[in-house]
């Protein structure tokens, strides 16, 4: 019988727990993002998605991803093209069209 790879979420855990003392075992959501809870740094996280390129063979292209949409599980296996893409964290600011009756939009 051939064994079954291991999923991404699984290959992140691995990951996180054997650069993070004490965190083998430890429940993390998707969305939590990683680098605001401390549980990786933003090298760590370069680290983290040049090992899953070599894991599962398909290759990033850094310079057209979004950083602050990869630091959580769910944004790493969107990007893997497993699951949907987290919210903007940009939406709602200054891009946004203005709202008709506004100052500049009457």
């Amino acid at each position: 019988m051939i064994p079954t790879p291991p999923s991404l979420r699984d290959l992140i855990l691995g990951f996180l727990a054997g650069r993070t003392p004490g965190l083998a075992g430890t429940a993390i959501a998707d969305t939590v993002n990683l680098v605001e809870s401390q549980i990786i740094d933003s090298v760590g996280l370069v680290d983290l998605l040049l090992f899953l390129e070599a894991e599962t063979g398909r290759p990033i292209d850094f310079m057209a991803i979004d950083p602050e949409r990869m630091t959580s599980i769910a944004g790493i296996r969107a990007l893997f093209g497993e699951g949907a893409l987290p919210p903007d964290p940009h939406q709602g600011f200054a891009l946004d069209p203005p709202k008709a009756g506004g100052p500049w939009n009457p």
